[in-house]
Formats: C-alpha cells, structure tokens, sequence
C-alpha cells in the first residue's frame, strides 16, 4: 500500500466512523420515540487494484441497517386508544395531507400513541391517521376484501350516536300458589234434582217410585245449561265456559242417542265431558263448578217435569276483554302481580304487567300481560292488555306448555309471542315482539305451581334505556368497541395488521414510518393474533429499540476508532510533507 493509499485508507475510516457516530447519535435522540427502531452501521472492506493486477486493501464502506424487525419494550398508558402490537404487524395509517384517502398510499408504523383530533380521528404524534375495518353494526362482520389497503377506512370516534336496545325476551323464575284462594269468580251453581222436600241420590232414577210424581222427569224432558259471556262463540268440552247453550235430554232408558241421561250422576258425566266444567253430586244435589269468567243458568223442560232449581249466588265477575271486569283496570283483584321494565325501539322505558287469577280449573290461572300506564298502547288495546288467557300446569306442578293457550305458548312452540303497539305519541318503532319466556315444558325452570306463597323469583329482560358514549375500548384482536353510559357497547372497527417477508427491507420514510420495497416483499393484512401478525396491546405502546448503555459503548468504540483513523490520515500527511521537502 503507497503513502497514497494509507492515507484515502484513513480517511475512508473517518468518513465510516462518522457515519456510524451519526447513527449512534439518531438513536440515543430517539430513546424516547415511541415504535422507533433502532439503526446500526456495518462496515465493509474496499479494495482497489494493485499493481501487477493484484486487488489490495484500500479502506471501509459503511452501510446503514435499520433493524425494524426488532421488538420494543410495551409500557403501559392511560390511555384506551394508544396501541402496541406483540408480534411482526404494523398498523396502516394515511398521511396527514389525505386522511380519508382512496388512492391507495399508504405507510406502515409501530408509532401506536393514537389520539383523537378534532374531527373524531385517530391520530399519533407523527400526525398519520389510523386505518381500519369498518364493522357492520346490524351484524358484526368485515369487508370481505381484506386485501385490499383502499378496503379499510380512517378511524373516526366522533359523532357516535348514543345506543339503545329494543326489549326481545323476557323470562321468568316464578311461583303461583297452588292453594291460592278462589276470587272473583262463582264457586259453584247448583241443581236440586227433586222438589223441596224430596231426598234421592245421585244413582236413583230419577224418575223412579221413590220420587213424588209431581216432582218426576218424564220422558224427553230437557235440560238446558247456557253460558254467557260476552266475548264468546261457543261452548264446548275443554274450552272456558264460553257463550252457547247445550242440552241435555232425561230418559228413564238411554239409548245410544247422545246427550241422554236417567240420574244425576249420568247428567253429571255430561257435563263434565260435553260443557268442559266441574260437575258433583251430594245427596240429591248436583253441583257444578264454572269459570270465573261465565255465568251459568239451568232450565227444565215443560210439563210435569221436576224442576232444576237454579243457582244464581256468585255470579261471574272476571271479562278480561272489559274494563269492569279485568285485572289490567284494576277492577277485578288478581291472586298475585307483577311487574317488569321493557324498553322500546328509542331506548325509553315501559312498565309491563302481569297478573294472575286463580282459576276454578284445576292448576289453571288466568294471565293478563298489559302495560302501564295503558295510554303507552294503541288507543285500542282495553287496559293496554297485550296478551290474555290462561296458564295451565301438570299435576306437579310444573308448567303444561302444550295445554297452555296459545298467547303464553311463544312462537317456537306453535303459539305466539308477546306483541306490543304502542301509541303514535311514543315515536317508537311498533309492533314491538317480545318472546316472553316461561320456562320448558314439564320442568321447573320457570313459572311453576307449588303449594307455597306467590313469588316472582328472578326475571331476566334484555334491552337498556338509550345511552350516550361513555368512552372507548380496544382488544387484543384489534376491535374497537364503543360504551355507553347504559351498560351496552357497539364493535366499531377491526384493526389490521401488516406483514412482510423481509421487514428490515421497508424503506423508513422518517416519522416512524416505513414504505413498501421490493426488498420488503409485498404486504399481507391480517387479523390481529393470525398470521404471525401478533396481537395488539391496548392501552399501550411499544418502547423505542434502543439501549443506552449499548449505544454508549459503540460510541466509544466508534469514537476510538475514529481517533485511530484520524492518527493514520496525521502520520500519512506529515509523512507526505517530509518527502516533499527531501524533493525539494
């Protein structure tokens, strides 16, 4: 190596080492930056040719590494929006000049202090604007072109309207009293089969020698049993006692003709098969048992037939479909009350009520769900009821769904669901369906009929009132999800995260920023936690890759390195004057 040599040796030291210290200097100023990666300076030998073709030493090239793929420290933050990721992602963010931006620009960071500006968009301190998947609040799902960076939008919390959940299920942990006294309702009508004075029982026919004449049923003589209600069709076994009338032909003989009876124990049989009531014969009395919702009246035919005396004591008090003679008015004192809030499509709250009325039916109550006050519901709606009819139970106690009418049934079991219309002054969305859930049939996971006092146990109803943002949260896997100050929350967006081949090959653009190389390899969006992309820390961010005390010792290094280099270029110099001047 020439004198010459020495000394461009040297100085291309210097030249490298000053490059170095420049990198060393860049990442002790950074220390404190947020998602910076550290860079580092590698040297390289330089050679020249030499003489007789012979390649010598000729100094060091330095290059410049920026070890992105490094992973920072997390340190947690107070605050939700200021993310990390704990993997190889980046987040994808848009320059500050185009935050909405549609043509498909974009930089990659792992500088995740996001804060909202002005506008409700997410921002960090290098001034790019978060992107991510917008998610359909209807049904919670993303884009489908999840490869595409112009699929994701800016991230935007402003503005977010309050939230309100409509009311869609109602259900009941609920006891009715099995022993509950009958109210409301006739105990029972009574037919004297002889007249005043005459004893027979319930086997002897009635027509027979032990009878007075004058007080016997002749052949063909009817007996005629109608039940009024007002809001009845018909009269049949099994039904309530609804309107109609049905009637019962006494013969000393029956034949096969339907309908005929020749004691008081067949008429009872009829009755009880045919009229769908309680029937029962004392003595020479037979005493049926009605519906607390009908009135019953006995006729006898002409001639001289006995009389079937007429009971008309308790007359029937309980019409749900009328305002003097339902539970919703408070006219008729139910066996057991209660009552629930709903919400409507506005996310304002409702009172909804049930009562239940201890029916003469065995294991029978009669139910009324309405809504208070009744001025909620469609003007024609009587007392705001919703729904009436009857509950019914097995022998156990437990709930008879297939038996019980079709207003307490729900949808899924061939009945109905609750359905709720409310007036024109609420503004709510109407019909508002409610499932009103009473537990499964035969069991005793819901409404239940035990000898033990009326109570209702436990309730769950679903909906809240409307709510206004309360504040943000993020998770792991990259959703960001709006609360509300009524307990719910709505999923907004689904951060991606970008992955590449080569991640030390993105060119740094500065801020914190990298752009796509073809050293890099194309980008890949994943989901957080698939992929290798690494899952995101909310409430949080990624420290800085430098360590000081790593960075200090290069220094010194560097710097006696530099030194040694600058002693080279010295000597080279005065050795380059001394030949001179023996030239001279």
């Amino acid at each position: 190596m020439s004198l010459f040599g020495a000394i461009a040796a040297g100085m291309t030291g210097l030249d490298s080492n000053a490059q170095a210290l420049g990198s060393i200097s860049a990442n002790i100023a950074n220390l404190n930056t947020v998602g910076y990666k550290r860079n580092e300076t590698r040297f390289q030998t330089l050679v020249s040719p030499g003489l007789g073709g012979l390649n010598k030493p000729s100094g060091v090239l330095p290059t410049a590494r920026n070890l992105i793929d490094q992973q920072g420290l997390m340190q947690t933050s107070s605050s939700s929006t200021h993310l990390g990721i704990s993997g190889d992602g980046f987040f994808v963010v848009a320059d500050i000049s185009n935050p909405t931006n549609t043509t498909g620009t974009f930089q990659f960071t792992r500088a995740g202090q996001f804060e909202p500006d002005k506008d409700g968009n997410l921002v960090n301190t290098s001034g790019f604007f978060l992107r991510g998947w917008a998610i359909d609040p209807t049904n919670g799902t993303i884009t489908d072109d999840r490869g595409s960076l112009t699929a994701t939008e800016t991230v935007n919390i402003a503005d977010i309207a309050g939230s309100a959940t409509v009311t869609s299920n109602v259900s009941l942990e609920m006891n009715l009293n099995s022993e509950e006294t009958i109210t409301g309702a006739p105990t029972q009508n009574t037919i004297i089969a002889a007249a005043t004075g005459q004893t027979v029982t319930g086997t002897t026919a009635l027509n027979s020698a032990a009878v007075d004449a004058g007080s016997q049923l002749a052949n063909g003589d009817a007996v005629t049993i109608t039940v009024t209600n007002a809001g009845a069709t018909n009269l049949a076994a099994g039904n309530d006692q609804t309107s109609g009338t049905i009637t019962f032909t006494f013969n000393a003989a029956p034949d096969a003709t339907a309908n005929q009876f020749s004691t008081l124990n067949e008429l009872k049989a009829l009755i009880d098969s045919n009229v769908g009531m309680s029937a029962s014969v004392v003595g020479g009395t037979l005493t049926v048992t009605g519906d607390p919702r009908s009135t019953l009246v006995t006729a006898v035919g002409a001639g001289n037939g006995a009389r079937l005396l007429t009971a008309t004591t308790n007359a029937a008090t309980y019409v749900p479909t009328a305002s003097a003679t339902n539970m919703a008015s408070g006219a008729i004192t139910p066996s057991f009350k209660r009552s629930v809030q709903i919400f409507d499509s506005k996310g304002a709250a409702h009172t909804l009520s049930m009562a239940f009325l201890k029916s003469n039916h065995a294991n029978t109550y009669y139910t009324e769900v309405f809504i208070e006050p009744a001025g909620d519901t469609n003007l024609a709606i009587v007392d705001g009821i919703v729904a009436h009819g009857r509950i019914r139970f097995n022998t156990d106690g437990t709930i008879d769904i297939p038996n019980t009418d079709a207003a307490f049934q729900g949808a899924e079991n061939g009945g109905s669901d609750l359905t709720i219309n409310y007036s024109t002054a609420q503004g709510a969305t109407t019909p508002q369906t409610i499932k009103l859930n009473l537990g499964n049939n035969g069991t005793a996971d819901g409404v239940t009929q035990f000898a033990a006092a009326s109570s209702l146990d436990e309730f769950t109803v679903d909906g809240a009132i409307f709510g206004q943002l309360a504040s943000i949260s993020v998770n792991d896997g990259g959703v960001i999800t709006a609360l509300f100050d009524n307990g719910t929350s709505r999923d907004l967006y689904k951060i991606p995260l970008a992955t590449f081949t080569n991640a030390n090959g993105l060119d740094n653009l500065g801020k914190n920023t990298f752009q796509q190389t073809t050293t890099s390899g194309d980008f890949n969006l994943q989901e957080a936690g698939t992929g290798g992309a690494g899952s995101v820390s909310p409430a949080s961010f990624e420290a800085s890759t430098v360590d000081l005390a790593d960075e200090f010792t290069d220094m010194i290094i560097t710097q006696q390195a530099f030194s040694a280099n600058g002693k080279v270029v010295s000597v080279g110099t005065e050795l380059m004057d001394e030949v001179i001047r023996l030239i001279r």
